[in-house]
C-alpha cells in the first residue's frame, strides 16, 4: 500500500522526476508501464506498481525522522545483514545495525528509460566501506521488478559480507 502523500505526489509525475516526500530526496517514475519511487536515502524501493495492478510493496505512511530509516519497500541491507558485523579490523566493522547503506545517501548515476521498461542505476554519495564499493541496479516494467546490489572489494584482503534486500 502506497501511502496518499506519495501516490500524490507521483499523480503529478509524467516521465520521471525527483522531489521530496516527507523530507525525503525521492526520484518518481510514471511511466506507460507502471509506476515506482525510489528513495535517495538507501536507495530503497518505496513503491511499484504496474498499470493496471495494485502496488507490489507496503511502505509505512509516517517514517521516521531522518535520518531514521524508511519501513516498508525494499531496504537496502549492506554490507551486512542484521547485527552480522565484520569479523576483520575494518573500521567499518561498529557500524549501525542492517548495515552502512540503508542511511546513505545515494545518487542517480542513469536512467535508461523506454516503452517496456527502465533500468535506473545508483551509487553512494559517499564512499561508505574502506575497502568495498557498492551499486544498486534497478530493473522494472509491466511484468517484474528486479533489484541487485553489486559489490566490489578494491582491497588486498579478503573480506566477509552478507546483505539483504527484503519486503
Amino acid at each position: 500500500m502506497i501511502p496518499d502523500s506519495l501516490k500524490q505526489l507521483l499523480s503529478h509525475v509524467d516521465g520521471h522526476q525527483r522531489a521530496t516526500w516527507e523530507g525525503r530526496d525521492v526520484a518518481l517514475f510514471n511511466m506507460a508501464w507502471g509506476e515506482m519511487a525510489i528513495s535517495l536515502q538507501g536507495a530503497q524501493v518505496l513503491h511499484f506498481q504496474p498499470t493496471d495492478d495494485t502496488g507490489w510493496l507496503w511502505v509505512t505512511p509516517t517514517p521516521q525522522a531522518l535520518p531514521g530509516a524508511i519501513r516498508g519497500g525494499i531496504p537496502l541491507c549492506w554490507p551486512w545483514f542484521a547485527d552480522e558485523r565484520y569479523a576483520d579490523e575494518s573500521p567499518e566493522r561498529n557500524g549501525p545495525f542492517h548495515g552502512l547503506a540503508r542511511h546513505a545517501m545515494w545518487r542517480l548515476d542513469a536512467v535508461d528509460d523506454h516503452a517496456e521498461g527502465i533500468e535506473v542505476h545508483l551509487s553512494p554519495e559517499e564512499r561508505l566501506h574502506s575497502q568495498l564499493t557498492a551499486r544498486v541496479v534497478i530493473q522494472a516494467n509491466a511484468q517484474r521488478l528486479n533489484v541487485e546490489i553489486i559489490s566490489e572489494n578494491i582491497g588486498d584482503a579478503p573480506i566477509k559480507t552478507s546483505g539483504a534486500l527484503h519486503t
